[in-house]
């Protein structure tokens, strides 16, 4: 029989991770944390669409911008994008119209690539090395 001990809840690291990012606009950082398993998939399940393809044939797809959005709100922690008082001075209702309306694309992509990174999925590579082409151009 094999020792599992090392995979019982209490032996292992909580995979929760946070960060802050600081955006220009605001006086304070935006908090993040890493999105459990489960939420991940509560997002996917949100963004699938079912798509008819015929007169009984349905199929699903996945709206990966709806999916990408849906991770962000569940990954940022502070400010609350469930709050009303926060909603009612954007002058918007729910959690993703305020994100849409509060930030811009720049400073969602700044906090996709935080959360990204959070949850593990950003790229291996050193980001301080330059790339192929960046060296070509020097």
């Amino acid at each position: 029989m094999s020792d599992f001990s090392d995979f019982f809840m209490e032996n292992v690291e909580s995979p929760v991770q946070e960060a802050e990012v600081k955006l220009e606009r605001f006086k304070k950082p935006i908090k993040l944390r890493s999105v459990s398993a489960e939420e991940q998939q509560d997002c996917q399940t949100e963004a699938t669409e079912r798509i008819r393809t015929g007169k009984r044939r349905y199929t699903s797809e996945l709206n990966t911008i709806k999916y990408s959005n849906l991770m962000l709100i569940a990954a940022i922690q502070e400010p609350n994008l469930n709050s009303t008082a926060l909603q009612d001075s954007w002058g918007v209702n729910g959690a993703y119209n305020l994100m849409l309306k509060m930030f811009t694309p720049g400073e969602l992509t700044k906090l996709r690539l935080k959360m990204n990174e959070l949850n593990g999925l950003a790229d291996d590579e050193d980001e301080d090395e330059e790339s192929p082409t960046e060296e070509a151009k020097n």
